[in-house]
């Protein structure tokens, strides 16, 4: 599984852009000034912090199992941010009614084909048997795009 997601800017001038643009999901490919990891962040650490540009972001969404250098950070004044979805719900801050919109406008995206799904695998019926083998398959770390468990039986 890659740790960076890299989309191109092909949402210009969109509502959605200019949400994203605000938040550290949309990454921008030409300059390198956004990386999201989205796995295992420490193992992938030096890296970004190499290729990030100056000023950039880099953005997790998975937390850390071990420290990292956040010093590494530092010569290039880039910033460092989690991403967690719940939080505007969780905290109930006062802008949670853009999560509402964001993911209306993402679906609407989606419904247009503009953008895919990380959906690479369904399994059904929801069974024990088969969240065993849906969770050997992440366990192991190689896995790309998601699985989803669908239908209990009848």
């Amino acid at each position: 599984m890659c740790c960076m997601l890299m989309l191109p800017r092909v949402f210009k001038g969109n509502k959605l852009e200019r949400v994203l643009e605000s938040a550290p999901l949309l990454i921008k490919t030409f300059a390198f000034r956004a990386k999201i990891g989205l796995n295992s962040t420490e193992k992938h650490w030096r890296n970004m912090t190499e290729v990030i540009a100056p000023q950039g972001k880099i953005c997790s969404i998975v937390e850390m199992q071990e420290p990292v250098d956040l010093t590494a950070l530092q010569q290039k004044s880039v910033t460092f941010v989690w991403e967690w979805m719940f939080t505007r719900a969780f905290y109930q801050t006062s802008d949670m009614i853009e999560q509402h919109h964001l993911l209306n406008e993402l679906g609407k995206l989606v419904d247009a084909g503009k953008i895919r799904t990380t959906l690479s695998e369904r399994l059904e019926p929801i069974t024990a048997a088969n969240l065993r083998q849906a969770h050997k398959k992440v366990e192991m770390g190689r896995m790309m795009g998601k699985i989803v468990l669908e239908h209990f039986p009848a």
